[in-house]
């Protein structure tokens, strides 16, 4: 008799699992680096790469002529990407000389640090001969690699090649806001989302990707993102220029010759540059077999991935040079 009732609840439990439209075939609702937890997403936030601040008194406020002092700057990594091989140099000094970059290396926030790694990082300076006291005005400008990854839910309905609109329950097709950030200066502010009918038996999906720099620096591609603290001209190419990684949701990704391939037109070797305004709108489609897909509609997450260089630059700091022979 207990036996009896157990299978009876098993029956009624598949049942109730086929009419509820859950799905045990077909695409997987995972997606490989999907933000899964809220302490993940919560480090994924946030539009800032690293913070720039002066320690107070070095430099200090004047020093005379001819005499070292230090500038010492406190960085941190407010981003959820690591920082290996970041470069600190001085930019518009006239009047002292020091050296031309400093290396730097910093963690990005985690689980385990969910503010960021910060340093110091000290430039050894020397104040230059002045014929009369001389005012000096700088900036500290940092160069680093960075990597933006974004996660959405977006809806699949295989169901709108027969009825063209959601049903009652069902997963919306349209726009995704995401306006909080990914913890990156770069970030995807939003996706639109369409599902439009091809033929008697496949679906066509289409994604724009509304991508921005938010994080009040320069992007530059990432090979080239030392140029700003070497004072090396960059080529008008290597400006603006961001490098999309991956763009995958279920079984598809980013790919020219793949069965569920995620094809880019407007990307030149996976590459895009932005507008003068700071945005660009990454235009995607995949072409949907129902018959794989299945009726039922469900959500999955579609992920992003950007890599890029990135300088940005310090607030201004004055200092003055006096000269010994003038003030005796």
């Amino acid at each position: 008799m207990y036996k009896k009732k157990i299978l009876t609840l098993v029956i009624i439990f598949v049942l109730l699992s086929v009419f509820s439209g859950c799905r045990f075939f077909g695409p997987t609702d995972k997606t490989k680096g999907e933000l899964i937890t809220p302490a993940e997403a919560e480090i994924h936030k946030g539009i800032k790469g690293i913070s720039m601040e002066f320690l107070q008194g070095q430099p200090p406020s004047s020093v005379w002529e001819n005499t070292e002092f230090p500038i010492t700057v406190k960085i941190k990594n407010e981003g959820a990407e690591d920082i290996q091989r970041g470069l600190l140099a001085i930019t518009g000094n006239l009047y002292f000389s020091t050296v031309r970059d400093v290396p730097f290396s910093l963690e990005g926030k985690s689980q385990f640090n969910p503010e960021g790694e910060f340093s110091f990082e000290k430039f050894s300076a020397v104040a230059s001969d002045v014929d009369e006291d001389k005012k000096d005005s700088f900036r500290v400008v940092a160069c680093y690699q960075y990597r933006t990854y974004a996660s959405a839910t977006i809806c699949i309905n295989p169901r709108i090649i027969d009825e063209g609109t959601a049903r009652e329950g069902e997963c919306k097709v349209g726009s995704v806001s995401l306006a909080g950030g990914q913890g990156a200066p770069i970030t995807i502010t939003q996706v639109d989302e369409t599902i439009i009918p091809r033929g008697d038996d496949e679906l066509r999906l289409n994604l724009k990707i509304h991508v921005a720099d938010k994080g009040g620096g320069r992007a530059v591609s990432y090979g080239s993102y030392m140029k700003d603290c070497g004072a090396i001209p960059l080529l008008v190419q290597e400006i603006g220029q961001i490098q999309v990684s991956d763009i995958r949701f279920s079984n598809y990704r980013l790919a020219k010759d793949f069965e569920y391939a995620i094809r880019c037109p407007n990307l030149d070797d996976n590459r895009f540059w932005f507008n003068p305004d700071g945005t660009f709108v990454i235009d995607c489609y995949a072409d949907l077999d129902p018959a794989v897909m299945g009726s039922v509609s469900f959500t999955t997450p579609l992920t992003v991935e950007l890599r890029y260089g990135y300088s940005q630059i310090s607030e201004p700091k004055t200092i003055t040079i006096r000269n010994s022979l003038v003030n005796e």
